[in-house]
């Protein structure tokens, strides 16, 4: 079991918005401008072309327009084209990098989601968009290849300068353990996270195929209940030194909530510990889970939702339509008798276009929903785009789902399908406007 800790600290400048964070020392300056010379070393927000009154003919001849020209009329004359050339002028809108004050002795980073101006409500007692947008947001940063690392002090170094700052944390500890088990322990001012990493190696996609047999367990309650043998292969050889870290970070600053989260099989995990850390005497303020298969059978979901203080309650189990995971396990093959059953509140993701539509048909003319559409439409081929720029990222995703094999046809990746359809599909525009863009996110690990 190894234990690696990184702090960060950051002033955000005044010139940029609160929820952004600090990235590599600068920010985002809230303030846009517009300039037909490019942006050069700002952040290009925007494109846009159109054509200029500057006009000219070019005469009987041939050649045509210039490249920076659009040819918008012409006539023949004889043996060529006498054409109209407008020249073509690109708008750029853009952001200024602004510098931010890096500050090693300040508790709270100020700006980022988990920081004290932040979005995150530790005190929460019901699922809200926002804090699951932060649980996806970190269930997808806890995978070491999100961070381009191969190693336990590579992924600190990378997720302490690229991702714990601009969240908004004061600290991490990182946990790779048995069963290649793999967690993170991030610290704000107000609250702990828990959260665990999903199938990324052989021994994940071991885990989850041996989960289709299960184990008998009394470590939530004195009668036995079955859990997916694989999940508790990971959960039992981990727990003593997981909990036994969590209690002390509890125990140093017990004001602080205590938060538990992941993706895949660390959806799994995640209610696992959860269970436990409640059967130990630790308040579990909420657990999110994300494409997370059924972690064992009814009695130990009937031990969950009854025996853990309204734990169920507090467990929001976020399903994607369509995803494969969250059906698994069908059943255990060693007792078929026993049904795998999930815990928690289920909130159910699908497409926004289909869903928004159909919310409000009645208030809509035709125009408006084909505008709607349309919209929707472009909205998600900016984000893919997006995505699409960060480069390797994009073969690295794949070892973020459930098996290689599956790859992009699966909805179940936690960035490309949760965190984008949570921020674009549940989020309110004002909730937008106060959180990362997908752009922004995308930008976090590299």
């Amino acid at each position: 079991m190894l234990l690696c800790n990184a702090d960060a600290a950051w002033v955000i400048n005044s010139g940029c918005p609160a929820h952004t964070g600090c990235k590599d020392g600068t920010c985002l300056a809230s303030v846009a401008y517009t300039t037909t010379s490019g942006c050069g070393s700002d952040y290009v927000e925007s494109t846009v072309s159109s054509v200029s009154s500057n006009c000219r003919w070019t005469g009987c001849s041939w050649g045509g327009c210039d490249d920076n020209e659009a040819e918008v009329s012409s006539s023949w004359c004889w043996y060529a084209y006498d054409e109209r050339c407008c020249q073509i002028i690109t708008y750029s809108t853009c952001r200024a990098y602004l510098p931010c004050t890096d500050d090693s002795t300040k508790a709270d980073p100020v700006g980022g989601v988990l920081s004290s101006v932040g979005v995150f409500d530790a005190s929460a007692t019901a699922d809200t968009p926002t804090n699951a947008l932060v649980a996806a947001i970190l269930s997808n940063f806890v995978y070491e290849s999100t961070v381009g690392a191969d190693t336990q002090d590579a992924f600190d170094a990378n997720f302490r300068s690229r991702v714990l700052s601009r969240l908004g944390g004061t600290a991490m500890t990182s946990i790779w353990g048995d069963y290649d088990l793999e967690a993170i322990v991030v610290e704000t001012w107000n609250a702990i996270w828990v959260v665990f990493a999903g199938s990324e190696s052989t021994t994940d996609f071991l885990n989850d195929f041996a989960s289709v047999t299960s184990t008998d367990s009394t470590d939530f309650s004195p009668n036995s209940v079955l859990v997916g043998q694989g999940f508790y292969d990971g959960y039992s050889s981990n727990r003593d030194a997981v909990l036994n870290l969590v209690t002390s970070k509890v125990q140093a600053a017990p004001g602080k909530k205590l938060w538990m989260a992941g993706h895949s099989l660390g959806g799994a995990y995640a209610v696992l510990f959860a269970a436990r850390a409640q059967w130990q005497g630790l308040y579990v303020s909420g657990v999110y889970t994300f494409g997370s298969p059924k972690p064992g059978d009814e009695a130990f979901a009937s031990v969950y939702t009854n025996n853990f203080g309204g734990l169920a309650s507090r467990t929001y189990r976020y399903d994607m339509s369509g995803d494969p995971v969250t059906v698994l396990p069908y059943w255990f093959l060693d007792d078929t008798d026993a049904e795998p059953t999930h815990v928690g509140i289920t909130r159910s993701l699908s497409s926004c276009a289909r869903r928004l539509l159909a919310a409000q048909p009645g208030s809509l003319s035709a125009e408006q929903r084909s505008h709607l559409a349309a919209e929707l439409r472009a909205a998600e081929a900016v984000a893919r785009a997006a995505e699409a720029e960060v480069g390797t990222r994009g073969a690295d995703a794949n070892r973020r789902e459930l098996g290689f094999s599956l790859g992009s046809f699966t909805n179940h990746g936690i960035l490309e399908v949760y965190t984008y359809y949570i921020l674009n599909c549940v989020l309110s525009p004002n909730d937008r406007s106060n959180v990362p863009s997908y752009a922004a996110i995308l930008g976090f690990g590299s």
